[in-house]
């Protein structure tokens, strides 16, 4: 594992997730650091990045998510764009990403955004 965070980009690593199986692909996740597992997912189909999310033990998918929120908010809005109402609850979201700039945000992801401002 030290191997794929030093040496194997996070966008190179999102397109080998996509050839694994989902339960290989949580087992090698679970050593992953956030950071890691958080920009991959950038990469990666938003049906994946949640997958992978709701699949994470619930402390690397918390971590995960901390990170999301402040790195890749707009992607966290897409992972999300079909959670469930529990999915929304995992992690509550800092006060930078619920008042994030509405104004260029497509309707799905204002409707995203509006979801999780009304589970926090």
């Amino acid at each position: 594992l030290a191997i794929t965070n030093k040496y194997i980009d996070p966008a190179i690593a999102a397109r080998i997730t996509a050839k694994l199986p989902l339960k290989q692909t949580v087992s090698i996740a679970k050593g992953l650091s956030a950071e890691y597992l958080g920009d991959a997912a950038v990469f990666m189909s938003t049906d994946l990045a949640y997958s992978i999310l709701i699949a994470l033990p619930k402390k690397n998918a918390k971590l995960m998510l901390r990170y999301l929120f402040s790195a890749h908010p707009v992607k966290v809005l897409d992972i999300f764009s079909g959670a469930t109402k529990d999915i929304f609850k995992l992690e509550g979201a800092p006060d930078s990403f619920l008042e994030m700039t509405r104004q260029k945000l497509s309707a799905q992801r204002l409707s995203t955004l509006d979801e999780f401002i009304k589970y926090q």
